[in-house]
């Protein structure tokens, strides 16, 4: 045992000493120690390398002075960094030219754009002398790793259908997506709702803010036929792995989910019935990656319905808990499979919700993809003619001499817009183009030596609902003001061209054809509660929505309208909507055209109240109804008149006369006269009675006369009118009390006569 041990020390210890690096470990970083540094004589043709061996898996890679990513260095007169396993480079001239004076000090300098993530990477360290002196030097100099994060799962998905067969590469295929998983509160598939404020607006996974990408809440992306996916089209499966059938989501449609026996589940929604790989759902199948699965279809919920909105809803699951289910990770393991681009928190993993009695969080996304999409880095060399495509057909030329030494160029495809220019409507056609150069160490290059081109290729794109003098490329510096460029249309090409001399965000933009919104209107059918008070209503309550798409010669029609009652999660309406619980409704709707024309949201708020109203109703008339029971007739006063009242008493009553200051006195009878269900009070059309009269009524009940009432103003029920009489129980009651009230004293007296007698 002991030799062992000692055997397994001295290789580790001639390892140690043979390895090129130093290597320490802190806290989310790694430093590589290339060289302390060195002084010496050359030959003239002569350089000075270190080849270098590196396995980059996350984080940023930097040469610095110092272990922990700081420090500039001495590298001589010029300094270059070599990948042998991907050919990048990139080179730093110190030496200005070979002008004679001391040589420039090299800040540290990112390079993680030269490392292929998961791969082995050689690369060298060249310290040349372009000046023809036969001496180099340099300085200590690390190779760091920072912001090192656990490694996610290996990229295994691709997209699931053949673009390459509708002539698209991975990147420009990957980004026509229609409807975009939102990392604000993805909770499509559960009945947790996202709080109201955030129901306009989707965050994606570039950490933009959009509330023209429809739609909120969405848990997937849907693709159609922009990225070449049309109705028919065949439908594949984005890896290997185990295939089931589900149709027991009505929105969903015809459905296959598959596990790729790795924690994740892909799923693909609204297929056709036929050529669905499997159909059986207590079955399963296994299926090799680009298997077809199925076709795009219009089942479920898809709008517009019909073939119209054929797409294929693309969404990825996370068996979080590891049970071996995926249902019950919904929604906490929904997941993006295009990762979080960004420096910023992701907000999803952030948002926590309790679900069946269990504290759960949104789930943390990786990229899955195999491929890249056109959100990448290049060195523009100063010799070179550089070409680099950026994305949605379009491509940058850089002449040779544009830059005067090696600039980091970072393109990025970016969602699309709609803007408003000097008063024109515009929308870009397709994504975004974003672009930015750098010398490599964070400083934005400003100017460049020559001018360079951009080109959009939009023969691939739908512009037939562009008007056509209005396509143009427009560039923009914050996302939100943008400005045209002059721009070279060449309509046999299908391209559009701009020479310019900086780099910030362009698109190629035009007017719709349609760009008015679609007009909708709620109708209510239903009974008022009560005519004096609106919006409350006896159940049922039918609601009808009407949407118009104007102007009717130039629009698509009307795509769909959408709806919520109470803040409860936006519908689509297809029928008229019946009401009938009890209670209040806040009723919102806002339609879309087939040219994504939104409309601003509308509202309207009612009432549902069953319980019978309390009687007698006052009803004004403009003439007395005929009296068929025992009429009240008022005597006339030099005053006023009084209103007659219609009665139905529950006993014969006798008439009587009112007088002119108080209530009218009955004949001699103790039955009170009571008000039935059906009983009407009518206002007569004589003057309105005196105000000692009006004190009266009030007083009564009301029974009398009639009080101003506005219109939204509730009726009053008035109280059964007592009748003064003899009550001769009440009598005996007070002969009794004041009988015993006598024996009382009687008793108190003589005792206190009996006391003094004591004393």
């Amino acid at each position: 045992m002991i030799r062992r041990l000692l055997f397994t020390f001295v290789c580790l210890l001639i390892f140690y000493l043979l390895v090129p690096f130093s290597l320490a470990r802190a806290e989310n970083s790694m430093s590589y120690l290339v060289t302390e540094g060195f002084d010496q004589d050359i030959d003239i043709h002569s350089h000075r390398y270190f080849l270098k061996a590196l396995t980059y898996t996350s984080g940023e890679v930097y040469i610095s002075a110092n272990p922990d990513g700081t420090g500039s260095m001495n590298v001589g007169d010029r300094f270059r960094i070599w990948n042998i396993l991907n050919h990048r480079t990139f080179t730093f001239d110190a030496s200005e030219k070979c002008y004679k004076q001391p040589p420039k000090q090299m800040p540290p300098l990112n390079v993680t754009h030269l490392f292929v993530k998961d791969g082995f990477n050689n690369f060298t360290l060249h310290f040349d002398n372009p000046c023809f002196d036969n001496h180099v030097s340099g300085g200590r100099m690390y190779v760091v790793v920072k912001n090192i994060t656990e490694p996610g799962p290996k990229p295994f998905l691709d997209l699931p259908w053949d673009y390459k067969a509708a002539g698209m590469t991975f990147g420009e295929a990957a980004l026509t997506m229609t409807s975009y998983f939102d990392h604000e509160y993805p909770l499509l598939s559960s009945s947790i709702k996202e709080p109201e404020s955030f129901n306009k607006t989707i965050i994606t996974f570039q950490n933009k803010v959009s509330e023209d990408l429809a739609y909120t809440s969405h848990d997937g992306y849907d693709y159609a036929a922009a990225g070449g996916l049309k109705m028919g089209g065949f439908v594949r499966a984005a890896a290997h792995g185990y295939a089931t059938y589900h149709n027991e989501c009505q929105a969903c449609g015809q459905a296959i989910h598959i596990d790729h026996a790795n924690s994740y589940q892909t799923r693909y929604y609204h297929l056709q019935p036929d050529w669905l790989v499997i159909s059986n759902p207590a079955q399963s199948r296994e299926v090799a990656a680009g298997q077809v699965i199925g076709k795009v279809g219009a089942t479920g919920n898809v709008r517009p319905a019909g073939a119209a909105g054929a797409h294929l809803h693309f969404m990825v699951v996370q068996d979080k808990n590891f049970d071996g289910h995926f249902d019950d990770n919904i929604p906490d393991g929904i997941t993006d499979p295009y990762g979080w681009s960004t420096a910023d928190p992701d907000p999803w993993p952030l948002f926590t919700f309790d679900q069946n009695n269990k504290e759960k969080s949104g789930n943390t996304s990786y990229y899955l993809w195999k491929y890249l999409t056109a959100d990448h880095k290049i060195v523009l060399h100063e010799s070179w003619n550089n070409v680099v495509p950026a994305g949605n057909g379009a491509r940058f030329t850089f002449p040779p001499q544009t830059v005067s030494e090696d600039v980091l160029l970072r393109v990025q495809v970016k969602p699309p817009v709609k803007t408003t220019v000097t008063g024109q409507k515009l929308e870009s056609v397709g994504t975004i183009v974003g672009a930015v150069a750098t010398d490599g160490f964070d400083t934005v290059i400003g100017a460049f030596k020559k001018w360079f081109s951009l080109m959009f290729d939009f023969h691939k794109q739908d512009i037939s609902r562009y008007t056509l003098a209005s396509l143009a490329i427009y560039s923009s510096t914050d996302g939100a003001s943008w400005q045209k460029e002059n721009t070279t249309v060449d309509w046999d090409k299908k391209t559009a061209t701009v020479n310019i001399n900086h780099l910030t965000d362009f698109a190629l933009m035009g007017e719709k054809i349609d760009v008015i919104a679609p007009n909708t209107e709620a109708t209510l059918e239903a009974k008022l509660r009560d005519p004096l008070v609106e919006a409350v209503y006896l159940s049922p309550v039918r609601l009808y929505l009407s949407a118009v798409d104007e102007p009717a010669a130039d629009s698509l029609g009307v795509d769909y309208t959408l709806y919520q009652v109470n803040n409860q999660g936006w519908n689509e309406y297809l029928a008229p909507l019946e009401f009938t619980e009890e209670k209040q409704y806040k009723f919102e709707f806002y339609s879309v055209d087939g040219d994504n024309n939104k409309e601003e949201i509308k509202s309207l708020s009612f009432t549902i109240d069953n319980l019978p109203l309390p009687t007698p109703t006052v009803l004004p008339t403009e003439t007395p109804s005929p009296i068929p029971t025992t009429t009240l007739t008022p005597t006339p006063t030099t005053n006023e008149v009084q209103p007659a009242v219609k009665v139905e008493p529950s006993a014969t009553p006798t008439p009587f006369s009112p007088t002119a200051t108080s209530a009218p006195q009955p004949t001699a009878t103790s039955t009170p006269i009571v008000l039935s269900q059906n009983q009407e009070l009518i206002p007569s059309p004589t003057p309105e009675a005196s105000p000692t009269e009006k004190a009266t009524d009030k007083n009564e009940g009301e029974v009398l006369g009639t009080e101003d009432q506005s219109d939204d103003s509730p009726s009053i029920t008035p109280e059964p009118e007592a009748q003064p009489g003899i009550n001769y129980f009440y009598v005996i009651l007070g002969i009794l009390a004041l009988l015993g009230f006598l024996y009382l004293g009687y008793r108190w007296f003589f005792s206190e006569k009996e006391t003094d007698n004591i004393r």
